[in-house]
């Protein structure tokens, strides 16, 4: 009687565990993706890129060089860019939420920029506009130190 009843416990155990194990379901959402990585690094090497052409283009002689028409390939990218990121960063899941709102930051900081480049940039003297370069490469920064943060942590603190 004592073997019987030890060998119902044992399997009891067993099917209990393997009730678990099949029932029991981990699903692991860091928020890291490697499109947003690369895309926000490719994102910051245009953006520079793009900054340096412009201001070049404010301390020449042909005030014609800054028309925003000149530069229409370059937001055409950061629209196509800016979708793909906001794509991507929707399917993160619950856990992701602040990838999605630094996504919109960027998103909102680079319109900005466009929107003040088609008004006109005027050249001040001494004026080299660096903080409208460092804000856009801020948060871009902040994008990509929270993906290496959530790939090598898995969480963004």
């Amino acid at each position: 009687m004592k073997m019987h009843t030890k060998s119902i416990y044992s399997t009891l155990t067993v099917l209990l565990l393997s009730i678990l194990m099949v029932s029991c379901k981990v699903t692991l959402i860091t928020g890291y993706d490697s499109y947003i990585d690369e895309t926000t690094m490719k994102m910051k090497r245009d953006f520079n890129g793009h900054y340096f052409r412009l201001v070049r283009t404010l301390h020449d002689t042909d005030p014609d060089n800054q028309r925003i028409d000149n530069f229409k390939d370059y937001y055409d990218e950061m629209e196509v860019d800016i979708l793909m990121l906001q794509d991507r960063s929707k399917y993160l899941g619950k856990k992701a939420t602040i990838v999605q709102q630094q996504v919109e930051n960027l998103s909102q900081l680079l319109h900005q920029f466009q929107k003040l480049h088609e008004r006109g940039l005027k050249d001040n003297s001494g004026d080299d506009k660096k903080d409208i370069q460092n804000a856009v490469n801020s948060s871009l920064n902040a994008i990509t130190e929270l993906q290496m943060a959530l790939k090598t942590k898995g969480k963004s603190k």
